[in-house]
């Protein structure tokens, strides 16, 4: 998801939740791509505290959602 603010209007803000995954790894499925690129692991909640969830919630997402 992208975002572009009046204040910033050369700079996008991404983020990604469990909801904008299911989305894209349905979209690959339905073009029958077998495979995704990740950017960057190092913004997956390796503790699961920040997101109060479980660890690794984005890559646990797209395993799920490819599988």
């Amino acid at each position: 998801v992208y975002v572009i603010t009046e204040s910033f209007p050369n700079e996008k803000i991404m983020f990604e939740n469990w909801k904008s995954l299911k989305f894209k790894m349905n979209y690959l499925k339905n073009l029958d791509l077998g495979a995704v690129t990740i950017w960057s692991l190092d913004l997956d909640d390796f503790t699961g505290s920040f997101c109060r969830s479980r660890k690794y919630p984005l890559l646990s997402a797209i395993n799920k959602y490819l599988s």
